[in-house]
Protein backbone atom coordinates (compact mmCIF):
# COMPACT_ATOMS: atom_id res chain seq x y z
CA UNK A 1 0.00 0.00 0.00
CA UNK A 2 1.70 3.15 -0.86
CA UNK A 3 2.13 5.81 1.48
CA UNK A 4 0.23 9.02 0.95
CA UNK A 5 1.55 12.90 1.39
CA UNK A 6 -0.47 13.50 4.16
CA UNK A 7 1.09 10.25 5.83
CA UNK A 8 4.56 11.24 5.17
CA UNK A 9 4.06 14.53 6.41
CA UNK A 10 2.67 13.35 9.74
CA UNK A 11 5.22 10.63 9.99
CA UNK A 12 8.38 13.71 9.38
CA UNK A 13 6.66 15.34 12.37
CA UNK A 14 6.23 12.48 14.59
CA UNK A 15 9.85 11.53 13.76
CA UNK A 16 11.20 14.88 14.87
CA UNK A 17 9.22 14.84 18.04
CA UNK A 18 10.27 11.71 18.80
CA UNK A 19 13.66 12.25 18.57
CA UNK A 20 13.99 15.53 20.40
CA UNK A 21 11.91 13.16 23.24
CA UNK A 22 14.68 10.90 23.33
CA UNK A 23 17.55 13.20 23.12
CA UNK A 24 16.07 14.56 26.05
CA UNK A 25 15.42 18.56 24.78
CA UNK A 26 11.85 18.88 24.25
CA UNK A 27 10.49 21.44 26.45
CA UNK A 28 7.23 20.07 27.91
CA UNK A 29 4.59 23.17 29.06
CA UNK A 30 2.41 22.04 32.25
CA UNK A 31 -0.63 24.15 32.61
CA UNK A 32 -1.47 24.16 36.02
CA UNK A 33 0.52 23.71 38.75
CA UNK A 34 -2.00 21.90 41.23
CA UNK A 35 -1.15 18.61 43.19
CA UNK A 36 -2.06 16.74 39.77
CA UNK A 37 0.14 19.20 37.60
CA UNK A 38 3.18 19.89 40.01
CA UNK A 39 4.10 16.04 40.26
CA UNK A 40 3.87 15.67 36.91
CA UNK A 41 6.36 18.51 36.25
CA UNK A 42 8.60 16.98 38.48
CA UNK A 43 8.69 13.23 37.19
CA UNK A 44 9.17 14.64 33.81
CA UNK A 45 11.86 16.99 34.97
CA UNK A 46 13.41 13.83 37.02
CA UNK A 47 13.29 11.73 33.76
CA UNK A 48 15.61 14.52 32.12
CA UNK A 49 12.73 16.33 30.18
CA UNK A 50 13.06 20.32 30.73
CA UNK A 51 9.76 21.80 31.94
CA UNK A 52 8.33 24.76 31.89
CA UNK A 53 5.40 25.22 34.02
CA UNK A 54 2.22 27.49 33.98
CA UNK A 55 -0.32 28.90 36.02
CA UNK A 56 -2.19 32.22 36.64
CA UNK A 57 -1.63 32.19 40.29
CA UNK A 58 1.42 34.42 40.72
CA UNK A 59 1.84 33.44 44.22
CA UNK A 60 2.32 30.01 42.85
CA UNK A 61 4.75 30.88 40.43
CA UNK A 62 6.68 33.01 42.85
CA UNK A 63 6.61 30.23 45.73
CA UNK A 64 8.42 27.87 43.34
CA UNK A 65 11.41 30.46 42.34
CA UNK A 66 11.90 30.13 45.57
CA UNK A 67 11.67 26.64 46.39
CA UNK A 68 8.73 26.96 48.49
CA UNK A 69 6.07 24.07 48.28
CA UNK A 70 2.50 25.31 48.60
CA UNK A 71 1.32 21.58 48.97
CA UNK A 72 2.65 20.41 51.57
CA UNK A 73 1.90 16.55 51.13
CA UNK A 74 4.25 17.00 48.71
CA UNK A 75 7.48 18.24 50.72
CA UNK A 76 9.95 20.71 50.36
CA UNK A 77 12.41 18.56 48.53
CA UNK A 78 10.33 18.30 45.53
CA UNK A 79 10.24 22.24 45.20
CA UNK A 80 13.90 22.75 45.83
CA UNK A 81 14.93 20.32 43.65
CA UNK A 82 12.96 22.48 40.68
CA UNK A 83 13.79 25.52 41.39
CA UNK A 84 17.49 24.87 41.92
CA UNK A 85 17.69 23.03 38.09
CA UNK A 86 18.50 24.89 35.12
CA UNK A 87 15.63 22.74 33.35
CA UNK A 88 12.50 24.44 34.84
CA UNK A 89 10.72 27.09 35.53
CA UNK A 90 7.32 28.58 36.31
CA UNK A 91 5.72 31.29 34.52
CA UNK A 92 2.10 32.92 34.21
CA UNK A 93 2.74 34.11 31.16
CA UNK A 94 0.84 32.25 28.42
CA UNK A 95 2.54 33.26 25.02
CA UNK A 96 5.55 31.15 26.28
CA UNK A 97 3.25 27.85 25.00
CA UNK A 98 4.40 28.18 21.33
CA UNK A 99 7.94 27.13 23.48
CA UNK A 100 7.04 24.46 24.30
CA UNK A 101 7.16 20.88 22.18
CA UNK A 102 4.55 19.18 24.38
CA UNK A 103 1.77 20.78 26.55
CA UNK A 104 -0.08 18.54 29.27
CA UNK A 105 -3.25 20.54 30.43
CA UNK A 106 -3.68 19.67 34.09
CA UNK A 107 -6.47 21.82 35.07
CA UNK A 108 -9.52 21.40 37.23
CA UNK A 109 -12.99 20.59 36.05
CA UNK A 110 -15.37 21.44 39.30
CA UNK A 111 -19.43 20.59 39.08
CA UNK A 112 -21.45 23.75 38.49
CA UNK A 113 -24.56 24.33 40.39
CA UNK A 114 -26.76 21.51 38.66
CA UNK A 115 -23.73 19.28 39.05
CA UNK A 116 -22.72 19.39 35.77
CA UNK A 117 -18.62 19.70 34.60
CA UNK A 118 -17.56 23.00 34.55
CA UNK A 119 -15.24 22.93 30.99
CA UNK A 120 -14.18 26.73 31.58
CA UNK A 121 -10.74 26.16 32.59
CA UNK A 122 -10.43 23.27 29.82
CA UNK A 123 -11.80 25.41 27.17
CA UNK A 124 -9.89 28.79 28.41
CA UNK A 125 -6.41 25.96 28.04
CA UNK A 126 -7.38 24.78 25.15
CA UNK A 127 -7.86 28.94 23.34
CA UNK A 128 -4.44 29.38 24.83
CA UNK A 129 -2.21 26.88 23.40
CA UNK A 130 -4.43 27.48 20.16
CA UNK A 131 -3.19 30.77 19.90
CA UNK A 132 0.77 29.78 19.70
CA UNK A 133 -0.39 26.55 18.14
CA UNK A 134 2.62 25.02 15.82
CA UNK A 135 3.70 22.40 13.73
CA UNK A 136 5.04 19.45 15.28
CA UNK A 137 3.52 20.44 19.22
CA UNK A 138 1.75 17.47 20.97
CA UNK A 139 -1.06 18.41 23.21
CA UNK A 140 -2.09 16.03 25.85
CA UNK A 141 -5.41 17.09 28.35
CA UNK A 142 -5.06 15.47 32.08
CA UNK A 143 -8.53 16.96 33.46
CA UNK A 144 -10.96 14.50 34.60
CA UNK A 145 -14.11 14.99 32.06
CA UNK A 146 -16.49 12.82 30.09
CA UNK A 147 -15.67 10.80 27.03
CA UNK A 148 -15.43 12.85 23.96
CA UNK A 149 -14.82 16.27 25.71
CA UNK A 150 -11.27 15.94 24.17
CA UNK A 151 -12.59 15.45 20.53
CA UNK A 152 -15.75 17.66 20.36
CA UNK A 153 -15.06 20.51 22.93
CA UNK A 154 -10.89 20.66 23.37
CA UNK A 155 -10.07 20.19 20.27
CA UNK A 156 -12.58 22.41 18.42
CA UNK A 157 -11.30 25.10 20.91
CA UNK A 158 -8.05 25.05 19.99
CA UNK A 159 -8.22 25.07 16.08
CA UNK A 160 -10.59 28.54 16.51
CA UNK A 161 -8.29 30.21 18.71
CA UNK A 162 -5.35 28.81 15.98
CA UNK A 163 -7.82 30.12 12.89
CA UNK A 164 -8.14 33.65 14.43
CA UNK A 165 -4.48 33.95 14.25
CA UNK A 166 -4.83 32.63 10.53
CA UNK A 167 -3.02 29.30 11.37
CA UNK A 168 -4.69 26.51 9.68
CA UNK A 169 -3.17 22.89 11.15
CA UNK A 170 -4.52 19.66 10.86
CA UNK A 171 -4.67 17.56 13.88
CA UNK A 172 -2.67 14.10 13.57
CA UNK A 173 -0.55 15.54 10.74
CA UNK A 174 0.70 19.28 12.19
CA UNK A 175 -0.01 18.51 15.81
CA UNK A 176 -0.86 15.95 17.79
CA UNK A 177 -3.43 15.53 20.65
CA UNK A 178 -4.05 12.48 23.43
CA UNK A 179 -6.03 12.19 26.73
CA UNK A 180 -4.04 10.61 29.17
CA UNK A 181 -6.18 11.08 32.90
CA UNK A 182 -4.71 12.20 35.58
CA UNK A 183 -4.48 9.85 38.40
CA UNK A 184 -3.59 11.11 41.49
CA UNK A 185 -4.66 10.20 44.94
CA UNK A 186 -2.87 12.80 47.75
CA UNK A 187 -1.38 11.98 50.83
CA UNK A 188 -0.87 8.12 50.11
CA UNK A 189 2.40 7.33 50.27
CA UNK A 190 3.08 4.04 48.53
CA UNK A 191 2.46 5.04 44.99
CA UNK A 192 3.51 8.41 43.64
CA UNK A 193 3.57 10.00 39.72
CA UNK A 194 5.99 7.85 38.80
CA UNK A 195 5.19 4.70 40.20
CA UNK A 196 1.05 5.04 39.22
CA UNK A 197 0.37 3.27 35.75
CA UNK A 198 -0.45 5.80 33.06
CA UNK A 199 -3.05 5.61 30.51
CA UNK A 200 -3.15 7.28 26.91
CA UNK A 201 -5.49 7.49 23.98
CA UNK A 202 -4.43 9.80 20.89
CA UNK A 203 -7.42 11.17 18.65
CA UNK A 204 -5.43 9.28 16.11
CA UNK A 205 -2.59 6.37 16.50
CA UNK A 206 0.48 8.65 16.49
CA UNK A 207 -0.68 10.90 19.00
CA UNK A 208 -1.36 7.99 21.31
CA UNK A 209 2.25 6.67 20.14
CA UNK A 210 3.97 10.19 20.67
CA UNK A 211 2.03 10.83 23.68
CA UNK A 212 2.99 7.59 25.17
CA UNK A 213 7.23 8.09 24.68
CA UNK A 214 6.88 11.64 26.68
CA UNK A 215 5.30 10.30 29.34
CA UNK A 216 7.80 6.95 29.27
CA UNK A 217 10.23 9.48 30.49
CA UNK A 218 8.78 10.43 34.03
CA UNK A 219 5.89 7.52 34.49
CA UNK A 220 7.75 3.50 34.98
CA UNK A 221 4.35 2.16 33.52
CA UNK A 222 2.57 3.21 30.33
CA UNK A 223 -0.63 1.95 28.83
CA UNK A 224 -1.78 2.65 25.34
CA UNK A 225 -5.41 2.52 24.60
CA UNK A 226 -7.00 2.81 21.98
CA UNK A 227 -8.95 6.34 21.79
CA UNK A 228 -9.09 8.98 23.79
CA UNK A 229 -12.77 8.16 24.72
CA UNK A 230 -11.71 4.62 25.84
CA UNK A 231 -9.06 6.80 28.28
CA UNK A 232 -12.10 9.31 29.22
CA UNK A 233 -13.84 6.76 30.23
CA UNK A 234 -11.97 4.58 32.14
CA UNK A 235 -11.07 7.58 34.37
CA UNK A 236 -14.63 7.84 34.99
CA UNK A 237 -15.30 4.13 35.59
CA UNK A 238 -12.09 5.12 38.67
CA UNK A 239 -13.68 7.75 39.93
CA UNK A 240 -17.23 5.89 40.58
CA UNK A 241 -15.59 2.72 42.04
CA UNK A 242 -13.53 4.71 44.25
CA UNK A 243 -17.01 6.65 45.39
Amino acid sequence: MSVTHTERKAQRAAEAFLERIETGRALVGVIGLGYVGLPLAHALHRGGLPVLGFDIDEQKVEMLARGENYLKHLGAEMTRTLAQSDRFEATSDFSRLGECDCVVVCVPTPLGAHREPDLSYVLNSARAIGRTLRKGQLISLESTTYPRTTRDEFLPAMLEAAGERGRSLRCGEDFFVAFSPEREDPGRKDHDTITIPKLVGGLDDESTRLAAAMYRKGVTQVVEVGSAEVAELSKLLENIFRA
